[in-house]
């Protein structure tokens, strides 16, 4: 598993891509619509393992901390990029 700190620029959505185990993400700062979901500071949400999900920083973008296992796949031509760690 690994832990990370994650900025998401504003008003903007991360490729769509999924996990090769669970994540799970604390908003630290900021917020984010992740799915159905709208996060702000002090949520969090855990994503099971093959999800695809693109979450989207509001207009002030967010912070978060990311806790994944497994790698990352993105979807679309990103996919060329294998699993990244």
């Amino acid at each position: 598993a690994s832990l990370s700190l994650a900025r998401l620029p504003g008003d903007r959505p991360m490729p769509l891509h999924r996990h090769g185990g669970p994540e799970i993400s604390l908003v630290l700062a900021g917020g984010m619509k992740d799915g159905p979901a709208h996060l702000r500071s002090g949520d969090w949400v855990a994503v099971p393992t093959g999800t695809y999900h693109s979450p989207h920083a509001d207009s002030d973008g967010c912070w978060a901390l990311l806790r994944m296992e497994g790698g990352m796949r993105f979807a679309g031509w990103r996919s060329l990029l294998g699993v990244v760690h």
